[in-house]
């Protein structure tokens, strides 16, 4: 065991020293940047919004214990959240304050969380592409990973805990990864999607607990529908800083809302039509031969990318999400570095606008400041500046509809009897 386990740190090492290297690259920048206004300014440097104080989403859990101490239920009313904001997450994270965990140890908890991020990493990228390296180092240093970070947000940990499901299940320790799979829904709900990496199993294993686990949820839901309410009621939605399937009609609602109206049919049409387009990739049997070229080999990058592809499905049929969420993301990316080096024809530029999808998302505001800056870009900016912010959501559907059809075709592959590759 032992001796297992220091294989497994050799074979992460490569992205360890890189995550680590990285890590003091941005504390020395934070020291730098210090001098211009505080260490604030590094994450104004990368157009991340500053909450002050630090880690802001954590502490509507932190500050709920003061509430809680004076009567009050923080997902009704939380005076102990500095911005008086109601705690918009299952009650679970309530079982906190028994250990004394208050506002006073928030600083210390995000810096735990975040320590547990990058752990997570680490957890699901053994003997990693030198590009893939690089390609996650330039995620890590996006806006919308940067955003969750600044406010510490618990989506953090459950990329942690969603990272040690993948490195279970690629161990073969299934009714451990299908725990800690339910115990990352119980804590955020959205987690639960992650169920999908039971797709490395048999057809038999994977539906029995893939059962297991809706059955529980939709239980754990039912019991707890109440809070959902509040926890629905309590949870903002807005267009900016966000991804979804809502978020593309409510910025053109914003400009017009006769636009918003069209836009908001329009999509749900599209929804419906990629829904039947996957049934049809899943189920139907005149398409098999033609899908012949797709080879899933059956590695912890694609139990990654499983993981990372359903969430991100997931949550953008949710509505929407902030953009801290796309952090799911970098579970997909060796996968598809990979599938660039073995796919050919229409499969491989699949995978490369799958690829610039992500980067766009994450860097989109970065892109924007680029243009803005750059005197010989200036003048495009000036033409399309109204235009990003749809550019944006275009990449956000190209993404949806590219990892979904990933998907379905994975699911035909791993649990429909009726579709055979010829060899894996």
């Amino acid at each position: 065991m032992i001796s297992e386990f220091i294989n497994e740190i050799k074979s992460r090492r490569k992205i360890i020293v890189s995550i680590v290297l990285l890590v003091s690259i941005f504390l020395l920048f934070s020291k730098v940047c210090a001098n211009y206004g505080g260490s604030e300014y590094m994450f104004r440097f990368f157009l991340v919004p500053v909450m002050e104080p630090c880690f802001a989403d954590l502490r509507t859990i932190t500050g709920g214990a003061e509430s809680k101490k004076q009567g009050f239920d923080p997902m009704v009313k939380n005076p102990g959240d500095p911005w008086n904001r109601v705690m918009n997450y299952p009650r679970i994270w309530q079982s906190l304050y028994f250990f004394g965990i208050d506002e006073s140890e928030t600083v210390a908890i995000g810096i735990f969380i975040v320590f547990l991020f990058l752990c997570g990493i680490c957890l699901v990228l053994p003997n990693a592409l030198n590009l893939s390296i690089l390609a996650i180092i330039l995620t890590l240093l996006s806006p919308a990973v940067l955003l969750g970070i600044e406010r510490g947000n618990t989506d953090l940990l459950m990329f942690f805990l969603v990272a040690l499901a993948v490195f279970l299940i690629n161990k073969l320790k299934y009714s451990l990864s299908a725990f800690i799979v339910l115990l990352a829904g119980f804590l955020k709900l959205f987690p639960i999607f992650a169920a999908f990496i039971f797709l490395k199993t048999n057809k038999k294993t994977f539906l029995l607990y893939f059962i297991i686990i809706c059955a529980v949820f939709v239980l754990y839901l039912l019991i707890t529908f109440s809070d959902l309410v509040l926890i629905l009621k309590g949870t903002p939605k807005i267009a900016s800083f966000s991804y979804g399937k809502d978020i593309l009609w409510m910025k053109a609602a914003s400009i017009n809302t006769d636009y918003g109206s069209i836009l908001k049919y329009f999509s749900y049409i599209v929804l419906v039509l990629c829904g039947t387009c996957g049934l049809f990739l899943m189920f139907g049997k005149s398409i098999g031969k033609k899908l012949s070229e797709i080879k899933f080999e059956e590695t912890i990058s694609m139990d990654a990318f499983r993981a990372g592809a359903a969430i991100y499905v997931g949550t953008f049929l949710l509505g929407a999400n902030f953009v801290y969420r796309l952090m799911f993301l970098i579970f997909v990316i060796p996968q598809l570095m990979i599938w660039l080096k073995s796919f050919s024809g229409k499969m491989r530029k699949l995978s490369a606008l799958t690829l610039f999808s992500i980067f766009w998302m994450l860097e989109a505001p970065m892109i924007a400041k680029i243009f803005r800056h750059l005197p010989f870009l200036q003048i495009v900016f000036l033409h399309v500046e109204l235009l990003l912010p749809f550019v944006d959501e275009i990449f956000a559907w190209i993404l949806f509809t590219s990892l979904l059809f990933f998907t379905c075709i994975d699911f035909r592959n791993r649990v429909c009897s009726d579709f055979k590759f010829r060899s894996l």
